[in-house]
């Protein structure tokens, strides 16, 4: 099955009595064959399993649906009316909201007006304190202006699990991904989730064994009042700590590219991390295999991904060339640019002796500096012998401020 076979499929669906494709209209139908090709597509070529393939949940907590253009169907077209700025049209012509002008705020109104055009319109569903509210995105063609001025010189990064490492001609600095308050955070989403699933053996207990697990093939009832109740306390948890994690990356993508004109970056491979461990490692004391578990914990925690997409884009709109250095050519983490040499540490020495002149060095900020200092897959020795006596005073004062959260306590140590 192609993808204009799946269209096809689908436009016949919308002609059918009843049926829920009946409002939509050709180009929207398009959008939806195009997300379901793009699943199916995963599973042809092994990136995800069969298995794992679901419907979209009514529970979900971010809900979008858009448009191919803004030419028919799902529209934003401009208004003439005193007061009004677009009237937004939703799938006919006989459904439209009036959108004021006061509903823009000036930074919305200078990218609209430095925008080429409108491309299409994105409509948003988010569940806020158990109520559903919805967002309209208005996608242009172009580059809107940014907040953020572009730096000048080059900036080197070593992105860790849950850290940040970066250095450029004029700061050093190693930042913490991971909110603030994340172990209480944590241990209220445990309690919900106890409760949740008390709620649910209690009101099926036919879907259970003796020993507690749950019974092949076995179907739950409709949710009660209170477990409705507690999963959206629960969304609501999750939905806030997102958001403080996107606002702590977008503040520090803001940072790193107000002084950059070049971002050289050592890729980290996430989604490695993320599997499981295949190596199988028995605990000599206990006698027993240690947790194959690796740190999808920790991704959690920090999602390092949507920083470096998050980088990447914005980099992008203000011409920043983004660099990514393979950390298995260069080794910047075992690279003493003194010496010359590659020596492997272990991954608990995170302050060592470089010389006997520069001693008490941090590795993660000294990766970030070796980085910066990379072209081609080699490193620039002379750059970096003239450079380094500066980036070891910045480096020393970093190590000398107090740091701003507990966890940072051990790598600065």
């Amino acid at each position: 099955m192609t993808e204009s076979e799946l269209q096809k499929h689908l436009a016949q669906q919308r002609r059918q009595t009843g049926s829920s494709y009946q409002q939509l209209a050709a180009c929207e139908i398009q959008i939806i064959a195009a997300q379901a090709m793009k699943t199916l597509e995963k599973v042809l070529f092994y990136q995800i399993k069969p298995d794992k393939v679901r419907f979209r949940s009514k529970f979900d907590l971010d809900v979008s649906y858009r448009n191919r253009v803004n030419t028919e169907a799902t529209r934003l077209v401009p208004s003439d009316r005193k007061g009004i700025a677009y009237r937004l049209y939703i799938h006919k012509a006989s459904t439209f909201v009036d959108i004021p002008v006061k509903a823009f705020n000036k930074y919305q109104q200078i990218s609209l007006l430095r925008s080429e055009r409108i491309k299409y319109v994105q409509i948003i569903r988010k569940t806020i304190r158990g109520k559903k509210v919805y967002y309209l995105q208005i996608v242009c063609q172009g580059f809107p202006p940014s907040k953020v001025t572009k730096g000048e010189g080059v900036v080197g990064i070593d992105p860790g699990i849950s850290t940040v490492a970066f250095a450029s001609p004029s700061e050093v600095a190693l930042v913490d991904l991971v909110p603030k308050n994340i172990t209480r955070k944590e241990k209220h989403l445990k309690q919900l989730d106890r409760k949740i699933e008390w709620c649910r053996r209690v009101n099926n207990p036919e879907c259970y064994k003796e020993d507690g697990t749950i019974k092949k093939g076995a179907r739950f009832k409709r949710p009660s009042n209170r477990q409705i109740r507690l999963q959206t306390r629960r969304r609501k948890a999750y939905r806030s700590l997102s958001e403080e994690r996107k606002k702590l990356q977008g503040q520090l993508v803001n940072r790193i590219v107000s002084q950059a004109s070049i971002i050289r970056v050592e890729d980290l491979n996430v989604k490695g991390l993320q599997k499981r461990s295949r190596d199988i490692r028995i605990n000599p004391k206990t006698n027993r295999p240690y947790s194959k578990k690796r740190f999808g914990k920790a991704i959690f925690r920090a999602a390092p991904s949507t920083f470096k997409t998050a980088l990447e884009t914005r980099a992008s709109q203000l011409g920043i060339d983004v660099e990514f250095i393979s950390p298995t050519e260069v080794k910047p983490s075992q690279y003493n640019h003194i010496t010359q040499t590659f020596e492997k540490k272990p991954l608990s020495t995170r302050v060592y002796d470089l010389s006997d002149e520069y001693t008490g060095v941090q590795r993660d900020l000294y990766s970030a500096f070796l980085i910066g200092h990379i072209e081609n897959g080699h490193y620039q020795r002379e750059q970096l012998e003239q450079d380094f006596p500066d980036f070891y005073e910045q480096m020393k004062a970093f190590l000398q401020q107090t740091p701003k959260t507990n966890r940072l306590a051990w790598y600065l140590t």
